[in-house]
């Protein structure tokens, strides 16, 4: 009885694997636990590898963690022009968070060639979706380019 319970669960768990491997979301939701220490210690390079996978499939929240974790340099080498790519991926889906941190970028020419014009473009499309950042970073940001 015990060898037939232990193959379920090794059944069971190679389902679950198989599930999460094609399942965006679920990866992001691994990453996620994986970055917070739930269930397991904290592991910013698992973090980022289920975040890899999730961005490959075309996951904009997991593409927009992915760049976070590059300007951070957490489970990675810290590249600013890596994070830049990976937003602007996410900005291609009308990833909201990532227009913030990609319009700061763009204002700061961090990972980019500085473009205030294009930077407050998409810092004004984050606040008008209704990103706190990106509006308060407009507001301490006003002077002229």
């Amino acid at each position: 009885m015990a060898r037939i319970i232990v193959a379920l669960v090794c059944l069971w768990a190679a389902a679950a694997s198989a599930q999460i491997a094609d399942d965006p979301v679920m990866l992001t939701q691994a990453g996620d636990r994986a970055l917070e220490g739930v269930g397991a210690p904290q592991d910013d390079a698992t973090a980022f590898d289920f975040y890899r996978r999730a961005a490959e499939l075309g996951h904009a929240p997991a593409q927009f963690k992915l760049g976070v974790l590059h300007a951070a340099g957490r489970g990675t080498p810290q590249s600013d022009a890596a994070a830049a790519d990976w937003y602007r991926k996410a900005v291609a889906q009308n990833y909201i968070p990532a227009m913030a941190n990609l319009g700061v970028m763009y204002m700061e020419g961090r990972g980019v060639t500085r473009d205030p014009v294009l930077a407050r473009l998409l810092l004004s499309r984050a606040a008008e979706a209704g990103d706190k950042r990106a509006r308060d970073y407009l507001i301490t940001h006003a002077e002229a380019p």
